[in-house]
């Protein structure tokens, strides 16, 4: 079921957070996919964006709030067309799921982090120039 206030779906046929009747999604309602801070918003903006999925970012706390506490934190709520909602919460979950196993990979040290650089690559075909002695 779809809240036309809230823009949420849900199970039941009234809405969990605001009571209102619910009704059944169409295609161009726009639903509530995604609450994230501010920073990781604006990330997944972009990737919806470059997917061409039509959203609209809102903050939480709203305008006023926002100017007091700064843009880049609070939260900012997401919304997509139903149409689309399947295919943006596919994208969301690769795009947060990869930034863990990168982030995992380098506390680790695990192979193919960058973060050590014995990982890199020696190559003999690249000349640095000169180097200066830093004590002379």
């Amino acid at each position: 079921m779809y809240c036309p206030n809230c823009h949420r779906l849900f199970e039941e046929d009234v809405c969990p957070e605001c009571g209102a009747l619910g009704r059944h999604p169409k295609d161009d309602d726009y639903c509530l996919m995604s609450r994230r801070e501010a920073i990781w918003a604006g990330m997944l903006a972009d990737v919806l964006k470059q997917e061409g999925i039509d959203h609209i970012q809102e903050s939480e706390e709203g305008a006023a709030m926002r100017t007091l506490i700064g843009t880049g934190l609070g939260y900012t709520l997401t919304y997509v067309p139903y149409s689309d909602l399947e295919r943006a919460d596919a994208l969301e979950e690769a795009l947060f799921n990869a930034e863990a196993i990168v982030t995992d990979e380098a506390e680790s040290g695990e192979e193919g982090s960058r973060s050590d650089p014995g990982d890199m690559e020696e190559r003999d075909d690249v000349d640095p120039g000169p180097v200066s002695d830093p004590e002379e």
